[in-house]
């Protein structure tokens, strides 16, 4: 294959104090690029846990501050290595360089939606996850490539120095996550009945005489229930909330004549035949254990 000779001496000198190895804007872009790439594998296959949720959040933050010396560092680089011959090496660089290109911009507009709009759209999630794979099938190799290249030469120590860098950075971020993981967790929710619960009906039918259940046949805290005016302000269900405010299946559970049957059936059959009531009228406080013997409140 033609290709075209090489820049002068000099004109190499000045990519390698521009955006070489020794280059701060190109350890900086790098590093973020790295921990960009591992994070957002850990997003798309790991399990949604809490120091998912956190890396969600710092992959964000991290992706936004990239933007700009991303995009500076791609011109200079670009300006620096144009006349190079093409090589597999630059082959590589081009592929990384639309790749990221499509990958910043495709992130951009998942952090728009995220922050503005009700959800992001599964085309740029995934635009943004193969523009990511091929950004890194060009940048891997034609990092290691160029650092294979350079171990015997006056650039060794410098490359040297550019990936120890990229890892001391990426160890740096993975304990941010670590850190804020342990800081705040989520809400921890208690998901079992109280110890002194009455099974009336047997263990296997905790909620009897009701009918209803839960798809795990046990307790969940009233927590994971409660909180539906939140429905209506993050643009999910404003207009069903709405509706449902002045209806009366919201005061299902608060209703007076539904809370005088209820004290009139505790006193005469026992709290647990509230039960039968509340697997309608009041889920929160009969999946929650509330309406038990030893409970003063039934309806919690």
């Amino acid at each position: 294959m033609h290709s075209e000779p090489l820049p002068p001496a000099k004109d190499k000198k000045r990519a390698i104090l521009r955006t070489g190895w020794a280059s701060l804007l190109a350890r900086v872009c790098f590093a973020l690029l790295v921990f960009e790439l591992i994070t957002g594998l850990a997003i798309t296959f790991a399990g949604f846990n809490a120091v998912i949720q956190w890396s969600v959040l710092v992959h964000t933050v991290a992706g936004l501050i990239m933007l700009i010396p991303t995009a500076i560092y791609c011109v200079q680089h670009w300006q620096d290595y144009r006349r190079y011959g093409l090589s597999q090496v630059v082959l590589l660089g081009w592929v990384a360089l639309w790749g990221l290109m499509v990958c910043l911009i495709s992130g951009a507009i998942l952090t728009w939606q995220g922050v503005f709009d009700v959800k992001t759209s599964a085309l740029w999630r995934s635009v943004h996850f193969y523009s990511t794979l091929a950004a890194a099938i060009g940048i891997v190799p034609h990092v290691l490539i160029s650092f294979f290249r350079v171990l015997k030469g006056d650039a060794s120590a410098s490359a040297k120095s550019f990936l120890t860098t990229t890892a001391v950075c990426n160890v740096a971020g993975i304990l941010i996550i670590g850190a804020l993981t342990s800081s705040y967790s989520g809400t921890q929710y208690v998901n079992k009945l109280p110890e002194d619960y009455s099974y009336l009906y047997g263990t296997n039918r905790p909620f009897a005489p009701s009918l209803a259940t839960t798809d795990t046949g046990g307790a969940f805290d009233k927590r994971t229930f409660t909180g539906s005016q939140s429905c209506g302000t993050t643009g999910c269900h404003a207009q069903i909330t709405k509706e449902w405010q002045p209806s009366a299946h919201r005061y299902a559970a608060m209703d007076p004549v539904f809370q005088g049957i209820q004290k009139v059936m505790a006193d005469q059959n026992g709290p647990e035949s509230t039960r039968y009531c509340g697997g309608c009228h009041d889920p929160i406080s009969l999946f929650s254990g509330s309406k038990n013997i030893f409970t003063e409140k039934l309806t919690s």
